[in-house]
């Protein structure tokens, strides 16, 4: 059972570090959304004045998330190595030189040399921030604590659309990425007065300082006891190789980790994203207006539905979040398959948009929304819509963008840095982080073929059986972790084979 001591709160315990590190976590998060999406505001005027071609303007949106996926993998060997907080303060100090460079880049080639660099830190980021933030926070708040950088990331992206919509002329590209430097830049200087993880100290024989950190986030009384739970913990511990991830016990909650960031991804909350534009054209809003509203009103859900999410998820636990979107993203992708399925039918091929580039998750935004209004533009004379199928195919799509938010947007953040032991986590979350942007890359890169080949219908319902069998993961597989602590979780889920519910 749980300690409820371990879950009390002190009167102190939001003192200034407490609140610096949810400060940097939310700064570190909203860097990161803004860079996912700042670039499809500005692509356009970068393919005029570098005079790019589609293909290339697709290889630097996808340099993101490949310089995304590097960094996942190496950033736990450097949190173990040298701390959870150096191995934040170096991916920012990436994440910084990557904006930089693209701010000022007098070249294509520089450009995209930002761009990976950038990747890099961000990929690391997403990788060492709720690391840090899951292994100093108490409990009682550590679900929240952690979802804070996820609600930081949705608002980064819906500044980012403002951003872009505010500065549509071609020679505002540069503000486009350089405005990002001030929440970097902040986040950078605050890393430097945040203390380490607790549990990286005590692994270094540094119990003394763990004691003084945990001080702040928990009462007197129990410091001592978590310091000595923690050390009986890691006295039998070392540090695991790459190796023995895929061996025994630790292979099984590993591959659970890997496969809920790669849910995630493939759970098709890009394509529904991108396509909204043409989903609010379809219910009568006017070309020219539907692509704003269409990314302020999904930008603002989404950043809602996360703010209800780390509201709830230490109150509600994970899985009912997980169970609760999970259901609500089936039913609204395949109502909104059949909305489609009324209006174009099932086959609607649009050859011609296969030669629209290639591109990279959320920073390939311009190449999905093309692929989109492509292939919205190939089908619209064969099909009619009907205000009442337009509106609820708006509804839809407001729906499954609030259960994503509440949902696996978040919650797979929260749960991946719970879920692996101490002997294993930095390499575990940088593993199942990696499957998570090459996730993202996949999907990016499959959305033009799903829909020239079957149609958007098709495509909206092949989602769903995902999401379906992602439903049916979660609840058999991934454990509840609320209220207990990593070295509970640990023992009693992975070392005795309990089911947390």
């Amino acid at each position: 059972m749980t300690n409820p001591a371990l879950n009390k709160q002190p009167n102190g315990a939001f003192c200034f570090v407490f609140r610096a590190v949810l400060v940097v976590g939310g700064l570190a998060g909203f860097s990161y959304g803004y860079d996912l999406t700042v670039l499809s505001g500005a692509l356009l005027f970068l393919k005029q004045k570098f005079e790019m071609s589609d293909a290339l303007a697709g290889f630097l949106t996808g340099a993101l998330v490949l310089g995304g996926a590097f960094g996942a993998l190496i950033s736990g060997s450097i949190a173990d190595k040298s701390g959870r907080r150096f191995a934040n303060i170096f991916a920012m100090a990436l994440l910084i030189i990557g904006v930089l460079i693209t701010t000022f880049t007098p070249n294509i080639t520089w450009m995209i040399i930002g761009r990976i660099i950038l990747g890099i830190g961000a990929g690391s980021m997403t990788v060492v921030a709720p690391m840090y933030i899951a292994e100093i926070a108490p409990p009682a708040t550590r679900g929240a604590m952690v979802t804070i950088f996820q609600l930081a990331l949705t608002l980064g992206i819906m500044v980012s659309f403002i951003v872009d919509t505010s500065l549509a002329h071609s020679e505002a590209w540069r503000w486009m990425f350089g405005l990002n430097l001030i929440p970097a830049g902040l986040a950078f200087v605050l890393l430097f007065l945040i203390p380490q993880s607790p549990r990286w100290l005590i692994s270094k024989n540094r119990d003394e300082k763990a004691a003084t950190i945990l001080s702040h986030t928990m009462t007197p009384e129990n410091v001592t006891a978590t310091v000595a739970s923690i050390k009986e913990d890691m006295s039998h511990i070392e540090r695991a190789s790459w190796s023995e991830l895929f061996s025994g016990k630790l292979f099984k909650v590993v591959l659970i980790g890997v496969i809920l960031m790669c849910i995630q991804q493939i759970s098709g909350v890009n394509t529904v994203f991108y396509y909204a534009p043409f989903i609010f054209e379809a219910a009568g809003f006017e070309s020219s207006k539907a692509a704003l509203i269409a990314t302020t009103s999904v930008g603002i859900i989404n950043f809602l539905m996360t703010l209800i999410a780390v509201a709830t998820v230490d109150r509600w636990g994970r899985r009912p979040l997980f169970l609760l979107g999970l259901s609500l993203m089936i039913i609204s992708l395949t109502v909104l398959g059949i909305t489609f399925y009324l209006t174009q039918g099932l086959a609607a091929p649009a050859t011609e948009i296969m030669q629209s580039s290639s591109g990279g998750g959320h920073t390939a935004a311009t190449n999905l929304a093309h692929a989109a209004h492509a292939h919205q533009a190939a089908t619209h004379t064969t099909s009619t819509t009907s205000p009442i199928l337009g509106y609820i195919t708006i509804a839809c799509l407001m729906l499954f963008i609030s259960s994503f938010a509440l949902s696996l947007g978040p919650i797979c953040f929260v749960t991946v840095s719970e879920i692996f032991p101490t002997k294993i986590r930095s390499k575990a979350i940088a593993l199942a982080l990696t499957a998570n942007w090459l996730g993202n890359f996949f999907v990016a890169q499959t959305f033009l073929v799903f829909l020239d080949s079957i149609g958007v219908a098709m495509t909206f319902w092949m989602y769903a059986i995902i999401n379906t069998a992602a439903l049916i993961f979660v609840f058999f597989l991934v454990p509840e972790t609320k209220g207990h602590t990593l070295e509970e979780i640990e023992t009693r889920w992975i070392e005795n084979g309990e089911k947390l519910r």
